[in-house]
């Protein structure tokens, strides 16, 4: 059983609603700005897309890291099963989420208790003097 990583989205929350539809709010494209460093953001949220070889159920570890300090912020497990081969999503959140540094940060996934991430998600976090007045 295999499981590749597609796609990373970041936003502040994952909704479903009664229809089965995911709402994602706040989508960061792709940076994270912030008013000042240390923050503390409500939560943070991360809609991955995969592409399983085959049906089955895997554990995932998934760790959030400042690159530079490899400080660990987060780290989330559980399980999540694909019904059928084909493509399938995983949705996390993280809350409250400290943040202690700017600089670029990374989304690991682990699978099945392997060591070596499965996927990564690479993402900056910014702060608002850095960047002006406008978005990023």
């Amino acid at each position: 059983m295999a499981l590749t990583l597609r796609a990373t989205l970041i936003c502040d929350d994952i909704r479903k609603e009664a229809n089965g539809k995911l709402m994602l709010l706040g989508v960061y494209t792709p940076n994270i700005l912030v008013p000042e460093i240390p923050v503390t953001l409500p939560g943070l949220s991360f809609f991955q897309i995969w592409d399983a070889d085959e049906a089955g159920t895997y554990k995932f570890r998934a760790q959030l890291r400042h690159r530079d300090s490899q400080n660990v912020i987060a780290i989330v497990s559980g399980t999540v099963t694909a019904p059928r081969a084909g493509i399938g999503t995983l949705t996390l959140r993280v809350a409250p989420l400290p943040l202690k540094a700017v600089g670029v940060h990374e989304f690991l996934v682990m699978l099945d208790d392997k060591e070596e991430p499965a996927g990564i998600h690479v993402f900056e976090v910014r702060q608002l003097s850095e960047e002006g007045s406008g978005t990023s």
